[in-house]
């Protein structure tokens, strides 16, 4: 997949396998994470190919922004997680990411959840539902550990 022209040039350099040791920079991550929250699919796809070379700081906030697509652009992620073929335990380390400011708010976390597995449910693509079914079913079990 070719990435947009958002990101810059060292990640496409990184992506064509030109720079293969190296991960994005912060400012690179804040970039895609930024593309991610407008639903970019395209970005999204970059970033779950990046997971495995991020670290600290940079793959919380890449799990977490794709955390939260998984409730603001459902199909989108759905897609993703199809097509990279994520297994059920990356699936749960992003969907169970929720934003820091839930930490100490069990409520909030509790809501959260209930926003995914609303916005994943109401995915009708057939040809997503078993990756739909999987992450719902991820979710509703976190559900059942925040009670």
């Amino acid at each position: 997949m070719i990435a947009s022209p958002r990101i810059a040039i060292p990640v496409l350099l990184w992506l064509g396998g030109c720079v293969s040791a190296s991960a994005p920079t912060s400012q690179e991550v804040e970039t895609l994470i930024s593309s991610i929250d407008a639903g970019d699919e395209r970005q999204m796809d970059l970033a779950v190919s990046l997971l495995p070379r991020l670290g600290g700081g940079n793959l919380e906030d890449t799990m977490r922004a794709l955390g939260a697509a998984s409730a603001h652009h459902p199909l989108e992620f759905l897609r993703i997680v199809k097509v990279r073929d994520l297994d059920r335990k990356r699936v749960a380390a992003i969907v169970r990411m929720l934003p820091l400011s839930s930490v100490d708010d069990d409520e909030q976390k509790r809501r959260l959840v209930e926003e995914r597995i609303a916005a994943l449910s109401g995915v009708t693509d057939q040809h997503l539902r078993e990756v739909r079914d999987m992450t719902v079913r991820i979710l509703e079990d976190y559900q059942r550990e925040l009670r």
